[in-house]
């Protein structure tokens, strides 16, 4: 039986109903109640309002969310929890609670019975950001009497068709699209939701069993399907949900064949919450899900629901088709201004991809003094044998040319990186957080990195160990050499940059030193995880040389 608001699932008495699958066992109501009772207590007793929240996992999220909504704190939402992200939010003014490595606060367990008022629910607001692709992220507030109002609109749609459905992820709720379909609308409606935030179709089948269940999945991941993928479980889904993009036909016309499902996309934003959906096996045109309208005044179209403020513009042209339905033609063109000119990001990526070299290419701006063109570049099989030819000046060289033909040379990119694919978030979103981590580092600390090579729980980053690094000062006066320790400190930073080490650093192991690094001298960084054993390898090389390999061994925070 659903609900039509969260004060109304916290009145209920239905202590046996199974809220969610964590670590290995099924949680009942009962245990949730008491789970977030126990936060309550501590977090009631906290100083300050705002509270910014990351686990990896659903159900510990759960408790500390409501814990804190209940404790009348508002609840930030970030993407992730880099040390960029962490940063910036204590800057903010916010306590941060959760995984947040060093950062991480443990309130202290407090004696007494917490006040377990339901009317503070209802006056409950959280703060969500975009995904930033295209800028920095921007911070959105949600009230939680918005968020029930979108969860009513997915169970009027979809109820009958998921039914009683457990629900699996392979997106994050650290972004609004999982927190209402993964934990939101499971909770208002008496189903159980999996805690784990899967990587794979294949483990997410697994870990269900024979569980009927209802799949939260994204575009990237639904691309990524093939014919080793597990078709079988698939099909016995009630459903599969995809946002955050188009889906493309090849991709939806797979799943339909093979899956015999027709996926149900839903489109929207951070800002909007969802506006449209549809299913393209079905018809590719949108259909406005309910409540929601889209005005176009000329070029500017804004949209109005019951979880908005008011009206919200949208980034997207559309193109209007009988019965109010509508095609997408994609985001407008973003328009930011380099050296006091004007410049369409859109149309110097265009650029950018029809070269032979080039298969895909993001850029972004980053302040500063003056602001930057960055170029990220994924290159193509010809741009792979291009780069080996005519190594990575010459290619830079080769690329400007080419943009010269179109743009001033004033709006050029200064800064090229080139990656095997574009780094992807929980949401199978470009991960602009990561990306300007690694591109807005302080050149006097951290090398300047020219490639990266991503493999799963492996990366591999071509640096050049520039003259300019503070470390070379004194060391030596006649021929600087990079200290040991400085490289120790760059494995131990890039991996926690890449993976999600949520450990404290312990000891080091078989670390080696074979060759000294001077100024200038291009190297790469071979990076590789091992969550189950805690242990971070090393391993620092180029074509003629090895200067350093190792490990780190991290033990789990007490």
């Amino acid at each position: 039986m659903s609900v039509e608001s969260l004060s109304d699932f916290f009145r209920q008495d239905t202590g046996d109903q199974l809220i969610s699958f964590h670590n290995g066992q099924w949680i009942p109501r009962a245990q949730f109640i008491r789970d977030i009772k126990n936060r309550l207590s501590r977090y009631q007793q906290q100083s300050g309002a705002d509270f910014a929240l990351y686990h990896e996992a659903t159900y510990p999220f759960a408790v500390d969310l409501f814990a804190l909504l209940l404790a009348a704190k508002k609840v930030w939402i970030p993407g992730n929890n880099r040390p960029a992200t962490a940063e910036n939010l204590l800057r903010q003014g916010c306590r941060l609670i959760g995984e947040w490595a060093q950062y991480s606060e443990v309130p202290q367990l407090v004696d007494g019975v917490p006040e377990w008022n339901m009317s503070i629910m209802d006056r409950g607001q959280l703060v969500i950001y975009t995904s930033g692709s295209t800028g920095q992220p921007k911070a959105i507030f949600k009230t939680v009497a918005q968020l029930e109002a979108e969860i009513n609109v997915l169970e009027q749609c979809w109820g009958d068709k998921i039914k009683h459905a457990a629900i699996v992820a392979t997106v994050s709720h650290q972004h609004i699209y999982g927190l209402l379909f993964k934990l939101l609308w499971p909770l208002m409606t008496e189903r159980c939701f999996y805690s784990s935030l899967y990587l794979s179709p294949e483990a997410l089948f697994k870990a269900v069993a024979s569980q009927t269940c209802c799949w939260v999945a994204s575009p990237a991941q639904l691309k990524r399907l093939d014919e080793q993928s597990p078709w079988p479980a698939i099909q016995m889904a009630t459903a599969i949900f995809s946002s955050g993009g188009a889906l493309a036909a090849d991709v939806a016309n797979k799943i339909h064949q093979y899956g015999r499902q027709s996926v149900i996309e839903v489109y929207g934003s951070s800002e909007t919450g969802g506006i449209a959906w549809r299913q393209l096996c079905v018809d590719s045109l949108w259909r406005l899900l309910p409540g929601v309208q889209l005005k176009q005044v000329a070029q500017e179209i804004t949209c109005f629901s019951p979880w908005t403020d008011g009206a919200v513009r949208l980034d997207d042209g559309i193109e209007w088709r009988n019965n109010g339905r509508f095609k997408l033609l994609g985001r407008r063109d973003e328009i930011v201004k380099i050296e006091e000119k004007r410049l369409s990001l859109a149309e110097m990526i265009q650029v950018l991809q029809q070269m032979a070299e080039v298969e895909t290419a993001r850029l972004m701006v980053l302040s500063g003094k003056r602001e930057r063109l960055v170029a990220v570049i994924v290159l193509s099989p010809h741009g792979t044998v291009q780069l080996q030819r005519l190594e990575l000046r010459g290619l830079i060289k080769r690329i400007r040319e080419h943009l010269c033909h179109y743009f001033e040379t004033v709006l050029l990119p200064r800064k090229w990186v080139f990656v095997n694919r574009l780094p992807e978030t929980q949401q199978g979103k470009l991960d602009a957080t990561l990306l300007r981590t690694l591109l807005n580092q302080d050149r006097l600390r951290y090398p300047l990195i020219q490639q990266i090579d991503f493999a799963g729980d492996a990366v591999r980053l071509q640096i050049r160990v520039q003259a300019a690094l503070q470390y070379f000062d004194g060391h030596f006066p006649q021929q600087p050499i990079l200290p040991g320790v400085t490289q120790l400190a760059w494995a131990d930073y890039y991996g926690h940059l890449f993976f999600s080490i949520q450990r404290g650093f312990s000891r080091l192991e078989a670390v080696k030193f074979k060759k000294t690094i001077v100024p200038d001298t291009i190297v790469t960084l071979s990076l590789s995880w091992k969550a189950e054993a805690g242990t971070l390898y090393f391993d620092i090389e180029n074509a003629s040389d090895a200067f350093g390999s190792g490990r780190m061994v991290y033990d789990a925070i007490p």
